[in-house]
């Protein structure tokens, strides 16, 4: 729990860093996904979509930066520092807990004006709750 509490306190005080890695990730796949629904002709709620299923990257955000972390040079310094290191987890932790709502707000509802695909998805889906 004490760790936890110096990562929070050293995530604070970096918060430019945390900013600085938060905000490029964020427009970075925001720009992706909206290409890609432009070029799929998809609407604006699919490309939302697309965007916050994107953002959580949990595994590989954790896996990367802890090898980062423990990764050193000759000179036995580390590849990352510490504040890089608890950016990361700052970054999983704002991503994986605030992206998955985003998603499913974006799914539109199953309604008349739906596409028959969704129509049929919404009825196997309440037959299989059945």
């Amino acid at each position: 729990m004490f760790v936890a509490l110096q990562a929070a306190v050293a995530i604070a005080e970096d918060w430019p860093l945390v900013t600085g890695l938060l905000v490029p990730l964020l427009l970075a796949k925001f720009v992706a996904a909206w290409l890609a629904g432009w070029l799929c002709k998809d609407g604006t709620a699919e490309r939302l979509m697309m965007w916050s299923l994107s953002l959580p990257q949990v595994a590989a955000t954790l896996a990367a930066a802890l090898v980062a972390y423990q990764t050193t040079n000759a000179a036995g310094e580390r590849l990352i520092d510490l504040p890089v290191l608890n950016a990361s987890f700052e970054l999983v932790l704002l991503t994986a807990t605030r992206d998955p709502p985003h998603a499913s707000a974006a799914i539109p509802p199953a309604g008349p004006r739906a596409s028959a695909g969704a129509r049929l998805a919404t009825r196997d889906a309440h037959d299989v709750a059945r």
